[in-house]
């Protein structure tokens, strides 16, 4: 469920003119209290999904996690 609020919401984005998005991949109380792992898989839905460039952020602290992320959200 928040994975298809997520996208709804990025849509509603795109279609209001935004153009380009950055996205943690963590909730705010995730974030916050420094718990979980980063959704790297729910950016990628959404950077397949949107037309607009969408930056990936969140467990990214060296040269080679931004590497990973990159390779993995696409």
């Amino acid at each position: 469920r928040r994975l298809q609020d997520t996208l709804r919401l990025c849509d509603a984005f795109e279609a209001a003119g935004c153009a380009c998005l950055c996205i943690h991949g963590r909730t705010k109380e995730e974030k916050a209290a420094f718990v979980g792992p980063c959704d790297w898989l729910a950016i990628r839905h959404v950077k397949q999904r949107l037309s607009i460039p969408v930056i990936a952020n969140g467990a990214v602290e060296t040269y080679e996690d931004a590497l990973r992320c990159l390779e993995f959200t696409g």
